[in-house]
């Protein structure tokens, strides 16, 4: 099976579509400057290929890459998986839309500040406070009315902070700049900073769908997550913060989860500013992708195809897993949006390129022929990058993953 193949009837050599005749073009976006958060591990290699051009390398070892993007374009990077483990490597490929590639960045920057704060006038009913700054959560109780934030980054942060009484009470504080090492004033809980929360109540449909797992939190402009005391219910009130506290940027994020590998997944969120009573729907189950070979050599290069769903429009994911001799994983992620083929094609038709012409490229990374081959694959209707984006008010994203393995 040769490197080129028809993608929803647009003739492409693999992750190298041409645009459509007749198709309106955008004006590519300023050239992005791509951000992994540096708490995960990152790239030792990282090249990107724009459309008809050579493969570039740039220097790795940086959780930042800048560069000038085609409209469409592939990117490819890998990181070492932590030797504890057995070694191994894990390598992403994701062709997609320079517009796409802006949205790539860290929600959760962080860096070396600490800031140091107290809880103060405590009342009767109030059993502890929970507060975050960042990705960090903390506990503050009467008796123990001290807390310590690390790792913060050096950009304006908010705290958020609720106070376990009936009825709930709330309180932000926006556009922290102090100092590390400042001890922040005290938080007041008794003051007029500190308001009732508001209420929503949440559905899901199907209301049988089963192994459901909840997640809820309300996440700042400037990228605070606030995970709330009571957490989320069905069909009961749940705290929130008042609309009148909020500003532009900040969202409540509500999802589920129905199913646990390795059976077949399906995943809903909602992002919204402003809360008001909602029903989320799962989307149907993902349909069975078809596997073949399109080379065994160097490293084996996999080709998948799976029939598109409305529901998950967005882009597909494929991802496979190998065990090393030594008892590491190989992981290879292969993702392809629907921007960079032109439209959600009728079948994703998903290959792992041939990475051999990129420098510095290392095919030891890569799966082996003559070994099972665990996959996951997923598709959405979020952004290709949805999960290192900040959400914005009112996106809804819809996923679902199959997974199995594959013999060698």
């Amino acid at each position: 099976m040769g490197g080129t193949r028809l993608l929803g009837g647009v003739l492409a050599a693999t992750f190298g579509v041409a645009a459509a005749c007749g198709e309106a073009v955008a004006p590519v976006p300023a050239s992005p400057t791509l951000k992994f958060c540096p708490t995960v591990a990152l790239p030792t290699w990282f090249a990107y290929q724009n459309e008809g051009q050579p493969w570039v390398q740039l220097p790795a070892g940086t959780a930042s890459f800048s560069f000038e993007p085609a409209r469409r374009l592939t990117i490819a990077y890998a990181t070492d998986n932590p030797s504890g483990a057995g070694g191994g490597a894990t390598v992403w490929i994701a062709s997609v839309t320079a517009e796409e590639l802006n949205d790539f960045q860290c929600p959760f920057p962080r860096g070396d500040r600490r800031l140091t704060g107290s809880v103060m006038n405590w009342q009767v009913a109030d059993e502890f406070v929970a507060l975050a700054m960042g990705p960090q959560a903390k506990t503050a109780e009467p008796e123990s009315p001290t807390f310590v934030f690390s790792t913060l980054s050096d950009a304006p942060i908010d705290l958020v902070a609720e106070v376990a009484s009936t009825p709930r009470r709330i309180v932000i504080r926006r556009d922290v700049m102090a100092n590390s090492g400042t001890t922040l004033p005290p938080l007041d809980i008794a003051s007029s900073e500190v308001k009732p929360t508001a209420q929503f109540i949440v559905n899901l449909e199907p209301a049988d769908a089963p192994r459901v797992t909840r997640s809820y939190y309300f996440l700042t402009a400037n990228g605070t997550a606030f995970h709330f005391v009571d957490g989320l219910s069905l069909g009961t009130p749940n705290q929130s913060v008042p609309h009148e506290m909020t500003r532009s940027g900040d969202v409540h994020a509500v999802s589920f989860l129905s199913g646990v590998s390795p059976e077949p997944t399906r995943y809903v969120a909602n992002f919204f500013r402003q809360t008001s009573d909602r029903t989320l729907t799962l989307g149907a189950l993902l349909g069975l992708p078809t596997f073949d070979v399109v080379s065994a050599t160097p490293y084996l290069r996999l080709h998948m195809t799976l029939a598109s769903q409305p529901e998950y429009s967005t882009f597909v994911h494929a991802r496979y897993v190998q065990a090393t001799p030594n008892g590491g994983t190989v992981s290879v992620h292969v993702l392809v949006s629907a921007a960079y083929v032109g439209r959600t094609p009728a079948a994703w038709d998903v290959s792992i390129p041939d990475l051999t012409s990129a420098p510095g490229f290392d095919v030891n990374w890569m799966l082996k022929s003559g070994f099972p081959s665990d996959w996951t694959v997923e598709a959405s209707s979020g952004l290709p990058f949805w999960r290192s984006t900040r959400p914005k008010d009112g996106l809804t994203v819809r996923t679902a993953t199959r997974q199995s393995t594959l013999a060698p």
